[in-house]
């Protein structure tokens, strides 16, 4: 995996790989925190398994503390499976790793 600079470019690389059913690279952009409370198995590959596509309507980065290493991202969303289009709204919270930013906890609510 090449390190993403950037915690709103995290983000939207997770969204791209989680909608190419990519498990093992959408995993690799976790926390190892969040892989533990989120088995990948069950949260990405059988969560996504029927989506179709992605759109962020919003992926901002909202706050960054270099000196902690912590980031937040606000995201905006159109998941689209077989059902139909739900939209999410949210935050996403990053660490910086070794390798670049890695989301850690989501907040996002249906709206």
């Amino acid at each position: 995996m090449s390190a993403v600079s950037a915690p709103d470019a995290a983000v939207a690389a997770f969204y791209a790989r989680v909608v190419r059913h990519d498990v093992g690279g959408a995993t690799a952009l976790w926390t190892a925190r969040m892989q533990a409370n989120y088995p990948p198995a069950e949260n990405i590959g059988q969560r996504f398994a029927d989506t179709t596509a992605i759109q962020l309507l919003r992926n901002e980065t909202t706050s960054e503390d270099s000196a902690t290493g912590r980031a937040t991202v606000a995201v905006d969303l159109l998941e689209t499976t077989s059902l139909g289009t739900r939209r999410y709204a949210g935050t996403w919270q990053l660490v910086r790793g070794s390798d670049g930013w890695l989301l850690d906890r989501p907040a996002l609510v249906v709206r």
